[in-house]
């Protein structure tokens, strides 16, 4: 037996207990290995267990519904939000992980400035910067600027 069994956790304890119990009785090996019968039978049984496999088929049900588009925090949102499951992201991205579903990362929607109203209606430029006029009323000059306001659009123009 290693003599640094002791520094081990208690997991390493139970593998090790698991390996000898065909040559020793679990009795004995948990009583020199410092650890109760039943912790071992406990691991045996959670070992045995597929341990998240409800919430795998959930998320991996999730990630087909949404097209891949959402990634684990999303998804940990829809767990609460459609299950009332209460499940940390942290354990879900591993879950993903261990599946490897990996969300899709989408364009940006990017506002473009050429989309503004009236951009495309520019007046020729007659004046060619010439405002000096010889009688009222010969020359109009005017400019207008676009202002957003909220989800509206202001003008402003000055003659």
């Amino acid at each position: 037996m290693d003599p640094n069994y002791k520094r081990g956790g208690v997991k390493k304890k139970y593998q090790v207990i698991e390996a000898l119990r065909e040559m020793y009785s679990v009795r004995d090996l948990c009583e020199v290995l410092h650890v109760s019968r039943s912790g071992f039978y406990r691991y045996l049984q959670r070992k045995q267990k597929p341990r998240d496999e409800k919430l795998r088929q959930t998320i991996s049900k999730m990630f087909q519904q949404f097209k891949g588009i959402y990634g684990y925090r999303r998804i940990q949102m829809e767990l609460e939000r459609q299950y009332a499951w209460n499940v940390n992201h942290k354990r879900v991205l591993r879950v993903m992980q261990e599946l490897r579903l990996q969300a899709r990362i989408r364009k940006k929607y990017n506002h473009r400035t050429s989309s503004r109203p009236g951009i495309d209606k520019v007046a020729d430029n007659v004046l060619n910067r010439e405002f000096t006029a010889y009688k009222p009323n010969e020359k109009w000059v005017t400019d207008i600027s676009f202002i957003r306001l909220g989800n509206q659009w202001g003008y402003l123009s000055v003659l």
